[in-house]
């Protein structure tokens, strides 16, 4: 029984801790960019306005200087932040409705190299046996997964020094 429980909070801890996949180049710190131009690849443009208004704002938040790219090559000596979305879906069948959004970060330095990258997914499913709640969750939007998602990424992206 003495083992018992500390075996129990052991797994109980080490089940609880959530790994955000991500990687920092080591010379982050010397090459980090103030300026970032933000290039979004997604299937439709609602979904890359949505993501870019909110990415541009946490990006600011974080010190950073952030502008979108309009056109489709990016700019040479600039850092370039690319940002794939892999996952966009709502599904729903009876009293359940599944938001799925998924993203993977990638910023580049100005010579061309990788300095950050990251991938972070969430699948979020309202259940209501009443129905009333799903007609509604139908409709709702994706910005709060959105904004899960980038803020869980960006989350391990260092802050702008200064």
């Amino acid at each position: 029984m003495k083992r018992l429980i500390p075996s129990i909070l052991a797994v109980l801890l080490l089940g609880c801790s959530v790994s955000i996949p991500h990687w920092v180049d080591p010379s982050y710190s010397r090459d980090v960019p103030k300026a970032v131009a933000v290039k979004i690849v997604g299937r439709s443009p609602e979904e890359r306005q949505i993501v870019g208004e909110i990415l541009l704002e946490r990006l600011r938040e974080k010190g950073y200087n952030p502008y979108l790219l309009k056109d489709r090559a990016g700019e040479k000596g600039k850092a370039l932040m690319v940002v794939e979305i892999e996952e966009w879906r709502r599904k729903g069948f009876w009293f359940y409705v599944t938001y799925e959004v998924g993203m993977r970060f990638t910023l580049y330095g100005r010579d061309g190299k990788i300095l950050w990258t990251s991938h972070n997914e969430v699948d979020h499913t309202t259940v209501d046996l009443e129905g009333d709640k799903v007609r509604l969750a139908r409709y709702r939007p994706f910005e709060p997964y959105v904004e899960r998602v980038v803020d869980v990424s960006l989350s391990t992206l260092p802050d702008y020094p200064g």
